[in-house]
Formats: structure tokens, C-alpha cells, sequence
């Protein structure tokens, strides 16, 4: 069937504030078209498999396919999008594009989402607070010391860097040889490695 709400060519679409879209087809964005998604909420009342709230593609009747094409764009900043959420896969013709920082979903949408969200049990995007847990190396003589921090998320950096302490040298006596031990000359070596 046809989508409710078509994005066509060089068309945007913002939708903003707490109105709803309810409709047995969908929100479309075609070749070329952008839609942001910033409030309100799109319910997909449809009972076909080929029924979502948004759809996110990169071909057109109306266009030839060709290598490069820049397919349809969507950026979801808020809203409540109840249904699926269908974005063309990408391939040689070219690719649509989803960039998801807010909202609430009943689809699971995670591979659209910014680096460094997640979605909570309810479907609503969340900014994941790093909890890093800390090991210390310490310098040695000849190499720095540092401190990592790891998040159970598999972020981790490294920091605080404390400069190597470098040897710490310290003189050996020499002695004169016997008759049972060979002496030995004034020497130094590190007291610490």
C-alpha cells in the first residue's frame, strides 16, 4: 500500500511537539528526502507484514537505481514511534540512513543508535554513563606507569601517566683478589631492577 506521510525527493519533514500519526501504512522517506524526528507520535495501526511506522529507503519509481544514490535520511531525536522501524539495507545501488539520540520505540532499534546509547526494558533511548573500574601499573625504571579505566560496557582509555623513574644507581665496592676469590673492580648496578 501507499505511506500516509511521503519524504520525496529533496523534501524534509519535521515533526515536532505531541500530536500522533496513526495510519495503517506509514511515515516514508524516499530518495533523497530527510525526516526529524523530534516529538509527537507515529502509530502503525497496519496488520500487514508490509506495515511500519517509519520507512527509510533508497529507491524510487520515479528514479533510475544507480550506483552512489543517496537513499531517504531520518534523524530521531524524540517522539514515540510505535511499530516497526524499516531502513533498506545497504548495497551496490546505494543506502538509506537512520540516526537515532532520543525517543521511546516498541521496536528494537539498537543498531541505529548514536555510539554510546542503549535502550532501557521500555524501548526508551538512554545515554549509558560510563562506570569505569581502575588498575594502576606502576612506572618501572624504564617505562611509565599509567592508570586504565574500564567500563563493563568495553569502553576503556588510558591516563595519568607518571613518567618512567629511571634506574637508581648505586655503587658496588670493589675488592682485592685472594688466594680462593677473584677480586672484583668498583661496579655500579640499579638498586631498584
Amino acid at each position: 500500500g501507499y505511506p500516509l506521510v511521503f519524504v520525496g525527493i529533496n523534501q524534509t519533514l519535521t515533526i515536532k511537539g505531541e500530536g500522533t500519526i496513526t495510519a495503517d501504512k506509514k511515515v516514508t522517506v524516499g530518495v533523497y528526502g530527510v525526516l526529524h524526528l523530534e516529538g509527537g507520535t507515529i502509530v502503525n495501526a497496519g496488520t500487514s507484514e508490509d506495515d511500519a511506522a517509519i520507512d527509510i529507503y533508497y529507491w524510487n519509481n520515479d528514479l533510475p537505481s544507480y550506483e552512489g544514490i543517496v537513499g531517504g535520511t531520518g534523524y530521531i531525536t524524540g517522539g514515540n514511534i510505535q511499530g516497526n522501524v524499516w531502513v533498506d539495507e545497504p548495497d551496490e545501488d546505494g543506502k538509506a540512513t537512520l540516526v537515532i539520540s532520543g525517543g521511546t520505540f516498541t521496536d528494537d532499534v539498537t543498531e541505529y543508535l548514536e555510539s554510546g546509547l542503549e535502550l532501557d526494558e521500555n524501548g526508551t533511548v538512554i545515554v549509558h554513563v560510563h562506570k569505569y573500574e581502575t588498575v594502576v601499573t606502576a612506572p618501572t625504571c624504564t617505562e611509565d606507569g599509567y592508570t586504565t579505566y574500564t567500563c563493563a560496557c568495553g569502553h576503556s582509555y588510558t591516563a595519568d601517566v607518571v613518567a618512567a623513574a629511571g634506574h637508581k644507581e648505586e655503587t658496588i665496592a670493589g675488592k682485592d683478589a685472594t688466594c680462593t676469590e677473584t677480586g672484583l673492580t668498583e661496579g655500579k648496578h640499579c638498586s631498584v631492577c
